[in-house]
């Protein structure tokens, strides 16, 4: 199939023909949404996606296909993010958020595949770039917003009391690193979006607090594992009922590919061996 599809002696009209009538004919099922796409060359970079294959392969499916087969606009989206996720555009988490948004028929997602299936092909990456953050932005609203009904006994102050109050009790308050500070959301996961780790692997938190650092990291990449350590036994204790929520809440919502570990521990990092970290973030307010 390869070969066929990426012939250059191919004309271009017959290749798109090719693409729309086998892919979706034969590799999607259309009464559930579920995909099984062979990757190609042609799929490994997002302009060649868009150029070569998606909006073809769309606008041939909504033009010519009369079956029961013909997709609606929800399973068109439910495509554009597969394929968003499968060229690491959004992580497979971002995938599952988007499809909430699908599933609830968000008015935002129709601009979306309709700014996708028009695009003039002829922009500069640059301008490309505004569509795939707006996408961004919707995911990460909603995965924001999870975030902040799981945090939503779990704020600054509480953070701020808890620390002082123990370093009160225990005159530490010349320990400087232990002053509480924690991460924004958004500015959080525009840092992991740079980094862009690779699906699997371990994230840790040295001095997780009361565990958001930890907690944007799972809801917005694919880390098999995701763990805070947390020298302050209030603030430990306050990160452990928030990883408990989450497993009998909102573990659930996320990728069920992916196990969607995480976890907290008390004591100091320099007792845990964390070495096998494929991303630490350490971080003090006060050094």
């Amino acid at each position: 199939v390869t070969q066929i599809i990426t012939h250059k002696n191919i004309p271009f009209t017959q290749q798109l023909h090719f693409y729309s009538s086998f892919f979706f004919r034969d590799f999607f099922c259309w009464c559930c949404g579920v995909m099984t796409l062979p990757r190609t060359p042609i799929i490994g970079k997002c302009r060649q996606v868009q150029k070569y294959f998606l909006i073809p392969a769309l606008t041939h499916t909504r033009g010519t296909m009369s079956s029961p087969g013909s997709l609606s606009e929800p399973a068109r989206l439910l495509f554009l993010g597969q394929m968003l996720a499968k060229d690491g555009i959004i992580s497979n988490n971002g995938k599952a958020f988007f499809k909430e948004l699908i599933l609830r028929r968000d008015p935002r997602l129709n601009e979306i595949l309709e700014e996708w299936t028009s695009k003039d092909l002829d922009k500069s990456p640059g301008e490309e770039s505004n569509f795939f953050e707006n996408i961004h932005d919707l995911i990460e609203n909603e995965s924001q917003a999870l975030y902040n009904e799981l945090f939503s006994e779990t704020s600054l102050e509480t953070g701020k009391k808890l620390s002082k109050d123990e370093r009160d009790a225990k005159k530490l308050n010349e320990e400087k690193s232990l002053i509480y500070g924690e991460v924004d959301y958004k500015s959080f996961n525009k840092v992991l979006r740079k980094i862009n780790p690779k699906p699997g692997g371990v994230f840790y938190d040295l001095g997780s607090g009361t565990g958001k650092a930890v907690m944007v990291a799972r809801f917005t990449r694919d880390f098999a594992r995701c763990i805070g350590i947390e020298i302050l036994e209030g603030l430990h204790r306050q990160a452990k009922q928030v990883v408990d929520k989450y497993n009998k809440v909102f573990r659930i919502i996320l990728n069920s590919e992916q196990s969607q570990h995480a976890s907290v521990y008390g004591g100091s990092f320099l007792d845990y061996p964390w070495t096998d970290g494929d991303v630490v973030f350490a971080n003090s307010t006060c050094f």
